[in-house]
């Protein structure tokens, strides 16, 4: 069935057939096999993807999963049961997505260089405003502003009322944002100099600096601690409110993506090195899979990693074991999902899959 775009922003027509939920499709992962790992499958939906489309992301946010195919068609289900919520275009093909990010039942998404505002649940536009600045990453948002980090190395904020800029800032070497957080106590952004520096939220007033050998990947907040990856090879922990660094671990590898991190464990991708798992609290290593692409959830002390191979292997976090793995050579698209237990996967066709732990 072929969508039908009443607009760059606009809802597109909906219709049953955009889902086949618990269809006679053949699940992705079988369900003998899921057994095999003590797993099941909760549901699956089929998307209605044209036959060059693919998809390009898949987001766990709140109670959704959204997914954006390189067509930049948008998709949102119930992450609970599966059903179906929205469909619509994002923005024309080929044109940048960033995000989105929620935050009060509300996604912000750069699109296109426009900033737009959806209902989380609905789809229907809430706000949108062209950008008169480049914007080169996602949003990061606190309770009163918008954060936006320019290629042209400012930070911009707007305020959410007026959706007005209210003041820029810029690094103290006038160096280029690379990474982003925003919270209501202090806003830190990282630069391609290896340059991290808190500011207070609603001016552009220091609170400190850190200082990387070289350029910032990604940072990620938990609780009172930034876990930040760097080209030093390096990931780090500081304490989100001083900027003291905690702990430092040397991986042996330029990092060039973000870390992901649960409540106990930091999962960190290193470049021909693999995937590590490291304790929050010390820094401590806890194992390196050498063909780990990324983590897909993490279950009572178990992390489900997607290999190189196109296996599902547990890993014992704990012993550093690996306890099995499982044949996911039909995943063609995966969630990196820190919220919870759930595996959210897809097959090259569209077949939208909820894994979880088989209740005992």
């Amino acid at each position: 069935m072929k969508k039908l775009v009443l607009g760059i922003f606009f809802l597109s027509l909906c219709v049953n057939a955009v889902f086949s939920q618990d269809s006679g499709d053949m699940p992705v992962v079988s369900g003998l096999l899921l057994k095999q790992g003590n797993l099941k499958l909760y549901w699956q939906n089929k998307l209605a993807l044209k036959d060059s489309e693919k998809i390009q992301r898949m987001l766990v946010l709140g109670q959704m999963v959204y997914i954006l195919t390189d067509e930049n068609y948008f998709f949102a289900l119930d992450a609970e049961k599966g059903h179906f919520k929205f469909s619509r275009t994002i923005a024309p093909e080929k044109l940048p997505v960033y995000g989105p990010v929620l935050d009060k039942g509300l996604l912000y998404i750069i699109a296109a260089n426009r900033l737009v505002v959806i209902d989380a649940k609905l789809g229907v536009n809430t706000f949108t405003q062209n950008l008169s600045f480049p914007v080169g990453m996602a949003a990061s948002l606190n309770d009163m502003h918008i954060y936006l980090a320019g290629i042209d190395k400012r930070l911009r904020v707007m305020d959410k009322q007026a959706a007005a800029v209210s003041f820029a800032a810029t690094a103290d070497d006038d160096s280029f944002i690379t990474a982003l957080v925003a919270q209501d106590a202090a806003v830190i952004f990282g630069t391609d100099t290896g340059l991290i520096m808190s500011i207070k939220p609603e001016e552009p007033k220091k609170i400190w600096t850190f200082r990387a050998v070289d350029a910032i990947s990604g940072i990620t907040s938990q609780g009172t601690r930034l876990f930040v990856s760097s080209r030093d090879t390096n990931l780090y922990a500081l304490d989100f409110d001083s900027g003291q660094e905690l702990w430092k671990m040397h991986t042996g590898s330029a990092l060039v993506a973000p870390p992901l991190a649960t409540e106990k464990t930091v999962y960190q991708l290193a470049p021909n090195k693999g995937i590590y798992a490291v304790d929050a609290e010390s820094g401590k290593n806890l194992w390196l899979m050498a063909d780990g692409v990324s983590l897909m959830a993490e279950s009572a002390g178990r992390a489900f990693v997607m290999t190189n191979q196109g296996r599902c292997a547990a890993m014992e976090n704990k012993t550093g074991k690996r306890l099995f793995e499982l044949n996911f050579g039909k995943v063609a698209s995966f969630a990196a999902n820190t919220a919870d237990e759930r595996l959210f996967i897809s097959d090259a066709a569209g077949m939208v899959s909820c894994i979880g732990p088989a209740k005992k």
